[in-house]
């Protein structure tokens, strides 16, 4: 099976005049979209659109698609880089957070998109804000990585005026993503390294056990993280801005 857990960190780091930095652990699941079937027979820790400790509901994703699956995704890479559709479509592997105990939110979840050499090519990162609950989506081509202009209100600590520059290695034994946001300096970076491990109906009950509520564990992270950028560093609030807006 394709599909495997990814545990490991995700850090932040801001920088400037208050810089600010912070690392917690995660887990993702990443599922090749050609398994999902396979994967919601192994055990009842996870379920495919049926409530379960570890529940995949396509309606959390992208634009809540009745059903989720590699076609999908590619269209929905396509329709924001035409040239996508010049790559010959293989697999899709989604590396998500999911329902956990019926609760959900993901601040950010990567699709990566396979050639018929079964070579990343290109990948989609789905981004999502809270308390808006708003969702955005940027492309980025594998192969020659360019930086995306902000388009989506992530951080009421930032504005849209920079761009995102991306660095990533594909899912193997291994998953990295940086995300720098760049204006005329480095202001912010973001990275994620994981490890893979064996997907199982075993491996799922540990990884459940051992953060019961991954949902609950992001939502009061951002909180928290929140709450000392503007009460005990004194960041200056930026209002929820869309991409209109930018100055």
């Amino acid at each position: 099976m394709r599909s495997a857990i990814y545990r490991g960190k995700v850090s932040h780091k801001r920088f400037g005049a208050k810089e600010h930095q912070f690392a917690y652990r995660v887990f993702y699941l990443a599922l090749d979209l050609d398994e999902l079937q396979a994967v919601d027979k192994l055990g009842p820790w996870f379920k495919l659109a049926r409530f379960a400790p570890l529940q995949l509901r396509p309606q959390d994703y992208l634009d809540s698609p009745e059903r989720l699956d590699k076609h999908y995704v590619w269209n929905q890479i396509i329709k924001t880089h035409p040239q996508a559709q010049e790559t010959p479509q293989g697999r899709v592997v989604m590396v998500a957070m999911l329902r956990c105990f019926g609760l959900f939110f993901s601040p950010v979840n990567f699709y990566f998109a396979y050639d018929e050499h079964d070579q990343a090519t290109w990948m989609l990162a789905e981004v999502s804000n809270t308390p808006w609950n708003e969702r955005h989506c940027y492309v980025v081509d594998l192969k020659a990585p360019q930086p995306s202009p902000k388009e989506f209100h992530v951080s009421p600590f930032m504005d849209l005026d920079m761009d995102y520059h991306w660095c990533v290695r594909p899912p193997s034994e291994h998953l990295a993503v940086d995300i720098e946001s760049v204006k005329t300096n480095k202001l912010f970076q973001a990275k994620l390294r994981l490890q893979r491990y064996e997907l199982s109906n075993r491996s799922l009950r540990n990884q459940v056990l051992s953060i019961p509520s991954m949902v609950l564990k992001t939502l009061f992270g951002i909180y928290w993280q929140a709450f000392k950028l503007f009460f005990i560093k004194r960041i200056p609030y930026v209002a929820h801005q869309s991409s209109m807006e930018k100055k």
